[in-house]
């Protein structure tokens, strides 16, 4: 009978990715299309989430503020 090899825990392994986003930076994905120029990323190794205006060429962190304001722009459309 094979046993299963034991990983470590999701926190340790978050912890290290974490590691390596502030060793290198992040990694951005496009986890939503809100307009032509605004959208919500996140860094699949860390998990952080971040909103970009491409027009204004900002990259601001993820709050409770702008995903509101994500959400308010997306049902205007």
């Amino acid at each position: 009978m094979k046993q299963k090899l034991r990983t470590s825990s999701p926190t340790i392994a978050n912890t290290v990715l974490a590691a390596v986003c502030l060793g290198f930076g992040h990694k951005y994905k496009v986890t939503r299309r809100i307009t032509k120029s605004i959208a919500e990323l996140q860094c699949p190794r860390c998990k952080k989430e971040f909103g970009i205006n491409t027009t204004a060429q900002a990259l601001l962190p993820m709050d409770d503020e702008l995903r509101s304001l994500h959400r308010e722009l997306s049902n205007c459309g």
